[in-house]
């Protein structure tokens, strides 16, 4: 049975013994602040905690009251007296309540101090550590897409020494760069700007752009896939620029088999495998010799 996305999500976010071998380094401050965020989005506050047994809790024996006099006046005695039976036991019904709500808020409080994943994040961040795996970069080549999402308008960048909401046009950069080891690997960058709506694609400034080099180090939170920073360092790498666009379903095919989303060892965050760097090949083949439009290429 295939894990809903609120169980991948936190997989994604549990630390897994087997990262345990990727050398460590002190957190930059925007790794920091990264690393504050997603904490957040991992840690139940109180309010979270006992809003659902307070309500639901408070609700639920009356309902299961109400449908066990229904249920029995139905099957046993259509002379049931229901009215007299509510009188009867409205008082048990009332001094139950309580302790179901308090069982209930205690069990989400327990689960939320003795949850994995929440320890981990609640002690992460001030630990000051990142995990770090790099790679070195021999040319790439870049790409575009636009996806219009009106419920995801902004996105967080460092600003000015600090994490800043700014606005995210819906287009992405594609860096499709060889390693020395052999492989491809995928970056996406989203270009800051205004919404896109109601005109064609034009490819971004150059100042928006991301300028790799090539020497690069992506920062993890220790023992997790959740990538917090790219470092990149040494000389400027060689782009091969084009002005050919995914579709939709090129670029969410593009962003899987790199690995951005939802990903679990042994796969690593934008290394393409051998078996999909087949696809990569054919797109960059394409994107190269502009033979036809990227989306008649097909994402499988």
């Amino acid at each position: 049975m295939a894990e809903d996305i609120y169980t991948l999500r936190k997989r994604f976010d549990t630390p897994d013994t087997r990262l345990s071998h990727r050398e460590q380094s002190a957190m930059t401050a925007e790794e920091l602040a990264e690393a504050r965020v997603h904490a957040c989005a991992n840690i139940s506050n109180r309010i979270q905690i006992l809003l659902v047994p307070i309500l639901a809790g408070s609700l639920a024996p009356y309902f299961v009251f109400l449908l066990s006099v229904i249920a029995y006046a139905s099957v046993f005695s259509t002379r049931h007296d229901m009215d007299k039976a509510v009188g009867d036991y409205s008082p048990w019904v009332i001094a139950a309540t309580p302790l179901v709500v308090g069982s209930w808020a205690l069990y989400s409080t327990l689960r939320a101090k003795y949850d994995v994943t929440e320890r981990y994040w609640k002690t992460m961040p001030d630990q000051g550590l990142v995990d770090i795996e790099r790679h070195t970069l021999t040319w790439a080549i870049n790409l575009w897409s636009y996806c219009f999402d009106s419920d995801s308008s902004t996105m967080d960048r460092w600003v000015d020494g600090q994490l800043k909401s700014v606005n995210d046009s819906g287009v992405s950069q594609w860096l499709l760069a060889r390693t020395t080891a052999g492989q491809w690997l995928v970056l996406r960058h989203a270009i800051e700007g205004a919404m896109w709506i109601m005109r064609g694609p034009e490819t971004p400034a150059v100042k928006l752009q991301l300028h790799p080099t090539q020497d690069l180090a992506l920062a993890f939170a220790p023992r997790t896939n959740r990538c917090l920073s790219k470092r990149f360092s040494g000389s400027p790498l060689p782009v091969a620029q084009t002005s050919l666009w995914l579709s939709d379903t090129q670029a969410q095919h593009l962003g899987e088999i790199a690995h951005h989303w939802h990903f679990f060892y042994p796969q690593r965050y934008g290394v393409v495998s051998q078996e999909d760097a087949r696809w990569i090949d054919a797109l960059v083949e394409r994107a190269r010799h502009n033979r036809s439009p990227v989306a008649d290429l097909p994402a499988s």
